[in-house]
């Protein structure tokens, strides 16, 4: 592969990442996990490449939505087309947006009215977000179709056991404005967290001032999300759960200004119930959710609007069975229900698909130092009958738990969307779902007595059967992404620390033999942040992004670019925080998409109360 061995050999030059201070740790203050295994795991026992991004570093990092946020874990990439609000794509080691398992609290957001029914991520604001997972790897066992490339799991703010109150208010370049409240607390048997967040930005040309833009395309959005439990006794407890996200913003046609509008409308519902058997050694969920995607877009120069409308209704039931320490069971089963609606002004169309499936996890620790996992999955289509996935995964532990090797195999695969069975001119209801194969094997390394973690990955994902678009829909393409993911942690002393990671990717499309699309040669991050004794913190963060194919074809290139940001904060009491930061210091002129615009040098400041 290409430069792999000079980037081993240089390890300890490059990799300074994001390696996750305790956010959810347990009783003996271990970092755990809970999307990697749909449980909560120790992160050290866990064999699959996870990142976590905790609620400090979502406070330190000071970004508004989430795809700012995701550009510093290894093995992601973030393409926008333009500000605020528009179209964003995430890929995971190479794979595409809508491969990618995208979820809010266990929920999926899936859009069954989209294309391929992928989610706009540049849709959620962080400010009620406390959590950010995301587990490399094809990961269909347990989070079903579309988890070949990974997935992303954003947990909102948990209930407190004391009332607890935050508020905060931010603003900055391009008359932005951000405001951000939550308040929980315990009553009795209920607990409660309730937050809202209110976004606005007259925001910058979608379409590349230099390259003739000149109409702003602005963006605003409301969010808000509530999370609910009630415990009637120690054995069982109902939880509750809702996220709301309504936009509204500009956006250009490619390669020209345009006065188009959009608008998003996302909800999100979840009611469950537990029970704990045998004084917790068997835990069982019973849940329902709804998820409902609702958008319009608007083009003046056509006088045409397009309404968009998704429906996700899932039925659940899960089982942790912990019968012995060294030995535990995951399993459950699923009903997912989906349909949409699309309106172009002329006609409409509905479509609708159901999939029933069961999946079952084994977690063992034949030693102290050893931990292995396996799973299976059936998954019943409506139209394609059963499909049947296999994951295994394991960690090995030595040198006093200094040293770990991590390794996994994972299948995924993607059941084709509505839209390319179903679309009136390019659907083809022959088609057959996606598949990949995903393996990893990575090496991490405490040293300095725990105060420098360093760490390395090789993975490779194969994926066939892919759909490909040439008038109407067709399973097509081959594919292979492969690379090194290098990461690391320093902090030398309790006020200074160092943050980085690289990333070197291979991508090939296996029938044409050109590069996959908007997947860069390479990609970097690094971070340095320090607390002065007078209680400012400051940080520096540098993120830089590798040469790109904008197209399947590879005829057009898209030039990589280094940016850095300035962040800052001060505590002036235990109640009232003042932060800002600089964004694109060096003003750097750049693209993500080809004709697509990016925001130049910008200024935020803020401050956040908590009582």
């Amino acid at each position: 592969m290409r430069k792999t061995n000079l980037l081993l050999a240089t390890v300890s030059l490059v990799s300074l990442s994001i390696f996750a201070t305790p956010a959810f740790a347990d009783e003996d203050g271990d970092v755990v996990v809970v999307t990697a295994g749909r449980k909560s795991q120790d992160a050290d026992k866990v064999g699959q490449s996870v990142s976590i991004i905790d609620e400090a570093q979502i406070k330190n990092l000071q970004q508004i939505q989430l795809p700012e946020l995701l550009k510093v874990i290894p093995g992601v990439t973030v393409t926008r087309n333009g500000g605020a609000g528009n179209a964003v794509s995430v890929k995971i080691r190479g794979a595409a947006s809508y491969q990618t398992v995208a979820m809010v609290d266990g929920v999926k957001l899936s859009d069954p009215s989209a294309l391929q029914c992928d989610f706009n991520l540049g849709t959620i604001l962080v400010g009620n977000i406390e959590r950010i997972e995301v587990v490399r790897g094809s990961q269909s066992v347990l989070w079903g179709s579309q988890a070949m490339g990974g997935v992303i799991n954003m947990i909102t703010k948990k209930p407190t056991a004391t009332p607890e109150t935050t508020i905060q208010g931010e603003f900055g370049s391009y008359n932005t404005q951000n405001y951000v409240a939550n308040t929980s607390g315990k009553i009795g048997g209920l607990s409660a967290s309730l937050g809202v967040n209110y976004f606005d930005t007259d925001g910058f040309s979608a379409f590349n001032k230099n390259r003739g833009g000149i109409e702003k395309d602005g963006n605003h959005n409301f969010g808000a999300n509530t999370k609910l439990n009630y415990e009637f006794n120690d054995a069982f407890s109902i939880d509750a759960m809702g996220f709301y996200t309504k936009g509204k913003g500009d956006f250009d046609d490619t390669g020209k200004d345009a006065l188009n509008t959009q608008s998003a409308e996302i909800k999100i519902g979840y009611l469950g119930a537990n029970y704990n058997a045998f004084d917790g050694k068997f835990k069982n969920t019973i849940g329902y959710s709804k998820t409902q995607t609702e958008r319009e877009y608007y083009y003046p120069a056509w006088a045409s609007t397009y309404n968009y409308k998704g429906d996700i209704d899932r039925y659940n039931y899960q089982g942790t069975l912990n019968l012995r320490d060294d030995f535990g069971l995951v399993f459950g089963a699923e009903r997912e229900e989906m349909d949409y609606t699309i309106d172009s002004g002329y006609s409409i169309a509905r479509a609708n698909q159901k999939t029933d499936a069961l999946f079952i996890q084994a977690d063992a620790k034949p030693t102290e130092n050893l931990a292995v996992s396996a799973g299976l999955r059936n998954e019943h289509h409506n139209l394609y009958g059963d499909h049947l996935v296999f994951d295994i995964n394991g960690s090995y532990s030595f040198n006093n738990g200094n040293s770990i090797i991590r390794a996994s195999y994972g299948e995924g695969y993607r059941a084709p969307s509505l839209y390319e069975l179903y679309d009136a001119w390019s659907g083809n209801k022959n088609l057959v779902p996606e598949e990949s194969q995903s393996k990893d094997i990575g090496y991490s390394q405490k040293l300095l007595g725990g105060k420098m973690i360093l760490g390395a990955t090789y993975f490779i994902i194969e994926s066939k059967n892919l759909i490909n678009w040439s008038g109407v829909y067709k399973n097509v393409k081959s594919a292979e992404q492969k690379g090194v993911e290098l990461e690391a942690k320093y902090q030398p002393t309790q006020n200074l620390s160092f943050n980085a990671n690289y990333t070197d990717y291979s991508t090939e499309d296996k029938t044409t033999g050109k590069e996959l699309a908007r997947r860069p040669d390479n990609t970097a991050y690094a971070g340095v942040d320090y607390l002065w004794a007078i209680g400012l913190k400051t940080g520096l963060g540098i993120t830089h992004v590798g040469d790109s194919y904008d197209n399947d074809s590879n005829t057009i290139r898209t030039k990589g670019y280094t940016i850095g940001d300035l962040r800052l904060s001060y505590k002036l009491n235990d109640k009232v925080e003042l932060f800002g930061r600089v964004e694109n210091i060096t003003d750097k002129k750049y693209e993500t998409v080809y004709t697509y615009g990016t925001p130049g040098r910008s200024y935020y400041g803020g401050v956040r109360l908590s009582f």
